[in-house]
């Protein structure tokens, strides 16, 4: 509907006659930014419905970690955050689809960011941390030092499918769980943090896979 309103606007002024190639030009960057959002949220839904397994492959935590990183570059240069990573040596490989646990990430991350971009804090950090959590399983927690989650969503056992923020996929965080909870991980909001934390779970290769 956004995409639409922008769009029209941009006929209607060039119509008009008299448009100012500098408005039409904003306008219609409006316009590419709603059509890219409603892309990315088809390509979210797409990724819940495919929860096959058929693309579970080992995997290191390093690697989804620094390829999910490299794609939220641009973002976290924009928002100038300290960015830290702390994985834990010797982390098992865990058996995961890649891309399902890179976008599970890359939500995580940009949530992130846009909730530090919220308020403008010039010293805002982001801490991407992977440790063992008990037998078979890796925690992964992203934590960021803006805003915080409102109390209402941490007191809810249920996570919204709406979201506050003006930007944003609107079902991150349920589409997350999902696809974590799908991978046999579970995943939840800290309560006890300055700003915002999420940790989730992944399943470590099985010793019989090692071969």
């Amino acid at each position: 509907m956004a995409a639409r309103t922008y769009t029209r606007l941009v006929e209607d002024t060039i119509c008009s006659g008299n448009a100012d190639p500098a408005t039409v030009a904003e306008t219609a960057k409006k316009a590419l930014a709603q059509i890219e959002r409603a892309a990315e949220v088809v390509r979210s839904l797409r990724a819940l419905v495919r929860l096959d397994r058929s693309n579970r492959a080992p995997c290191s935590v390093e690697r989804i970690v620094n390829e999910t990183l490299a794609l939220c570059e641009p973002a976290l240069a924009q928002i100038a955050a300290n960015t830290r990573v702390v994985l834990a040596s010797d982390l098992p490989p865990v058996m995961v689809d890649i891309l399902q646990i890179e976008q599970v990430l890359l939500n995580l991350l940009r949530n992130a960011i846009e909730a530090i971009g919220e308020v403008e804090n010039p010293q805002g950090s982001i801490l991407v941390e992977a440790s063992a959590a008990g037998a078979g399983f890796v925690e992964v927690r992203v934590s960021d030092n803006g805003p915080g989650f409102p109390p209402g969503l941490l007191e809810s056992p249920f996570l919204p499918f709406s979201s506050t923020k003006a930007e944003g996929l609107g079902f991150g965080l349920p589409l997350c769980k999902s696809i974590v909870e799908a991978h046999g991980g579970r995943l939840w909001l800290d309560r006890n943090t300055q700003g915002a934390a999420v940790h989730f779970t992944l399943p470590v290769v099985e010793a019989t896979h090692h071969g």
